[in-house]
């Protein structure tokens, strides 16, 4: 399942480290560990869930949200097209 994260966090255009991170902390896929107050408060209502480094980034104001979207190739906005494709994968 890990190459699936990879896929779809390539597809909705998140960073590396975000990716990365996700995996990490979602080891057994059958239970998504759901973001944190902070992850939530910085991906304002997006559905964008940012790793624990890109949340500084945006709170400390070296890069806006936006700028950590940039590589995102799914035309369709957040949450449209990543809450059920991200967290609810067909299997």
């Amino acid at each position: 399942m890990c190459n699936q994260w990879i896929k779809y966090g390539k597809r909705f255009g998140y960073p590396k480290c975000c990716i990365q991170a996700f995996i990490e902390r979602n080891i057994d896929d059958d239970n998504i560990i759901p973001p944190n107050r902070v992850q939530i408060r910085v991906g304002n209502g997006t559905g964008f869930i940012p790793c624990s480094y890109c949340c500084w980034k945006v709170i400390s104001g070296k890069c806006k949200l936006e700028d950590l979207l940039k590589e995102r190739k799914e035309r369709r906005q957040f949450p449209e097209a990543s809450i059920h494709v991200v967290y609810f994968p067909r299997k």
